[in-house]
């Protein structure tokens, strides 16, 4: 079943075209794998999904439709989104369960510790934010964004400052909580030896779109094309 459908999006940021054009659909259950290189847009697309720039074109979350002049909180509370980079002050004395009562109004701690035992980090909710490690924030990040019941997650470089043991973990978590919780995911990575594993679709991105298939079909000269020079990074992906 469709539960995404982007449709001639196109994304300016100020006099600069990120985005031309761009087509694709997502299917419940679906792992996407959004490819590119550096000033593609990856970024950007995920951001457009998630309801938080402007945008020309239409986007279909569950068969609702949300054009540039719509913004449905409904939709918006459906899509789960893990930055990047997380941007807060490392010395606040705040404890990882009191950003859920704070931000997300959560005051059953029996609640919180529930999420935060899925995405393994139960542990962790007395600790301060400060005290995380790039992998412990992350599971905080996954949990922060489950306790919002969405059914689409948008993930911008999951794996991004996570040692190689780290993102070993992580990336099954993340296969796990799709398959146990039934969602959808689309994902930002350069990290193909991992996340070749665990998608089964992926789009390669410049701009527009250049190519979408499994990943087994993804041809060697679409990539030299995407990539340039820095094809010979991804020779191993066709061994």
């Amino acid at each position: 079943m469709n539960v995404l459908s982007v449709k001639n999006l196109s994304v300016k940021l100020g006099d600069n075209s990120v985005l031309e054009n761009v087509n694709f659909d997502i299917d419940e259950g679906d792992i996407a794998l959004v490819l590119g290189p550096n000033g593609a847009g990856k970024t950007t697309l995920l951001r457009a999904i998630a309801g938080l720039i402007p945008y020309t074109g239409e986007i279909v979350v569950n068969n609702v439709v949300r054009n540039e002049k719509e913004t449905c909180l409904e939709q918006i509370r459906r899509i789960g989104f893990v930055p990047q980079k997380l941007d807060f002050q490392y010395s606040l004395p705040i404890r990882v369960k009191e950003i859920f009562k704070i931000a997300l109004n959560i005051k059953d701690e029996n609640k919180i510790k529930e999420y935060l035992e899925f995405s393994k980090a139960g542990h962790l909710e007395n600790k301060k934010l400060g005290e995380l490690s790039g992998g412990e924030l992350q599971r905080i990040l996954i949990a922060f964004v489950m306790a919002q019941e969405p059914n689409i997650l948008l993930f911008d470089e999951p794996f991004s400052g996570i040692d190689i043991g780290g993102e070993e973990t992580i990336y099954q978590h993340l296969k796990y909580i799709v398959a146990k919780k039934h969602l959808t995911m689309i994902m930002v990575s350069h990290d193909m030896s991992v996340v070749f594993n665990l998608a089964n679709k992926v789009i390669c991105l410049n701009k527009t779109i250049k190519c979408i298939g499994e990943p087994k079909n993804i041809k060697e000269n679409v990539l030299e094309e995407l990539y340039g020079s820095e094809v010979a990074l991804f020779q191993h992906l066709h061994n």
